[in-house]
């Protein structure tokens, strides 16, 4: 009996990996309407490189999108933006808009000519990567919390 709850649980660990991640490459058309037109609001004219869903055990826990110019934006299943990268990206900076106000003129205030070069959100609040090595960490009222270098 020993033998065959061993061999069961081997089975089943060993096909684990493979129906836990099943990511998928999609069209532009198969995000979801927020991601759509977030992207065709600030990166409109950029080439889409790939867009993948993200799965896992089934459902559908977020979509990456890359374009051909490095710049990389995760969303979660709704299609609201998670993540912006461009600090691989041929752009000269961040679109205007994406960046919360507050958080815009809290950096242009006290770290002079840094860039946003990523930006995070999440329940918490935001996370922004600068071009001088700093991240920054504000509520999610916008509030600066912490400076990590």
């Amino acid at each position: 009996m020993k033998k065959i709850m061993f061999f069961a649980a081997v089975f089943c660990f060993s096909i684990l990996p493979v129906s836990a991640d099943n990511d998928r490459m999609i069209k532009f058309a198969d995000l979801p309407q927020p991601a759509q037109s977030f992207l065709n609001e600030y990166f409109n004219g950029l080439d889409l490189s790939y867009a993948v869903q993200e799965v896992e055990f089934s459902v559908t826990t977020g979509y990456e999108v890359r374009f051909s110019n490095g710049v990389k934006i995760e969303f979660d299943r709704k299609g609201e933006w998670e993540s912006i990268d461009i600090k691989r990206a041929d752009i000269s900076g961040m679109p205007l808009g994406v960046v919360p106000a507050k958080i815009k003129a809290y950096v242009d205030d006290y770290f002079k000519n840094a860039e946003i070069i990523e930006i995070d959100r999440d329940l918490f609040g935001y996370e922004v990567s600068l071009n001088n090595g700093l991240d920054v960490e504000f509520d999610k009222n916008c509030n600066f919390k912490r400076v990590d270098d």
